[in-house]
Order: structure tokens, then C-alpha cells, then sequence
């Protein structure tokens, strides 16, 4: 009785029960596991995305204040323009508005968007895809040509505000770094005290506005 639940009398654990588990029990126990793996990473994913999104949503509110390029961008859009961006249907996101003196706000995450009319949502389709975006394997534009992006919003809005992200990826990320995220890279001027006083903003500042 003891050998065949993997036990010998008077000793622990046989060291070679795995080796008498029927391939039926060995298939449930590693799909167990594999489901296990499955679960935590797609769980670490949605935290890293949630994380990006918070810190893209401030750090534009930040970048607005002190960058002219962006706030060319922001100019474009009509006064108090929300718009958001969010990983798939109900996951993490991202809203943000353009203020009367032209510069932006972060409003928050996904919360935020319930309740509130906004302009233009841009969704990453799925959360495989955004943390190829926000690992920065693969570019906005590289994104949006294999269709992984969808948009709800007119298109020269959207196009601002995609040229307004690429800069701020430009303003924020290692030259390397860089250069993967944005189809043309050009390095700012001045760039390291931008960089500074945006971070600087971005962490430690009200709503990322200061």
C-alpha cells in the first residue's frame, strides 16, 4: 500500500514517484503549471503597462510645459480636447487634455475614462502588443502598419498626438532606446537639462504640470 502512494515504511518520500506518475497525472500537473506561468506574467505585463501609461500621461503633461515642439502639436488640438490610451478594451490606460494655455493634463487611468466624453481613443488591441510598444521593440509607426492599434477619433488629431508621443519618447528615452521607438530620430538640443526638468516634473510635480 505505501509503494503505490510513493512511500516506503519507515522512510519520506519515494524520490522516484514522479518517475511512477501515469502520463494522464503528469499532463494535468504541468499544464497546471504552465497555466501558473501563463498567469503571472500576463499579470507582471498589465502592471508594467499600467506603470508606462501613468508615467507617458504625466510626463506629456510635464514635456508640454517646457518643450516647444510639443506644445506645437497640442496647438493644433481644439481647446480642451480629452483623449486616452489604453491597452485592449478594459485594460490600463491613459487620459489626457489639452488645456486653454495650450499645454496638457494628465487625468488619469482607465478610471477616468468612465463618465467622460473624449474626443479621440487610441487602443493598443491586445496586451501582447503593448509590451512589444512599451518595451520599445517596436515603434508607434511600426504599430499602427501591422494593425495593432485601432483609433475612435478624427485622423488629424490623432496624427498630432502620435507626433506628440514620438517626441516625447525623443525627450525621454536613451538614444538607442530611442531610435527604436520613433521612425525618425533627431536629438534636441539641450537635451539633457529638457530631460532633467521633464523627469523632474513628471515624478514630482502636480498632476505632472509642474
Amino acid at each position: 500500500m505505501y509503494k503505490e502512494i510513493g512511500h516506503v515504511a519507515g522512510k519520506g518520500p519515494d524520490k522516484n514517484v514522479s518517475r511512477n506518475i501515469s502520463p494522464a497525472a503528469r499532463k494535468r500537473r504541468d499544464g497546471f503549471y504552465l497555466y501558473r506561468l501563463r498567469s503571472s506574467r500576463r499579470l507582471f505585463s498589465r502592471i508594467y503597462c499600467s506603470f508606462i501609461l501613468w508615467f507617458l500621461g504625466r510626463a506629456l503633461a510635464s514635456a508640454s510645459l517646457r518643450d516647444r515642439e510639443i506644445q506645437q502639436e497640442l496647438e493644433f488640438l481644439p481647446e480642451n480636447f480629452g483623449f486616452a490610451l489604453q491597452v485592449a478594451e478594459k485594460g490600463p490606460a491613459m487620459v489626457v487634455v489639452k488645456n486653454r494655455d495650450k499645454t496638457a493634463s494628465y487625468l488619469g487611468g482607465a478610471a477616468a475614462m468612465r463618465g467622460r466624453k473624449l474626443a479621440l481613443i487610441m487602443r493598443v488591441k491586445t496586451l501582447a502588443s503593448a509590451v512589444l510598444l512599451f518595451t520599445f521593440r517596436e515603434g508607434t509607426a511600426v504599430s499602427m502598419a501591422r494593425d495593432r492599434f485601432a483609433t475612435d477619433g478624427p485622423l488629424p488629431e490623432t496624427c498630432a498626438i502620435v507626433r506628440a508621443l514620438n517626441r516625447l519618447e525623443t525627450l525621454l528615452l536613451p538614444g538607442c532606446l530611442a531610435r527604436r521607438a520613433v521612425k525618425r530620430y533627431r536629438k534636441p538640443s539641450g537635451l539633457f537639462w529638457l530631460r532633467v526638468s521633464i523627469y523632474l516634473g513628471t515624478f514630482f510635480g502636480r498632476g505632472g504640470n509642474r
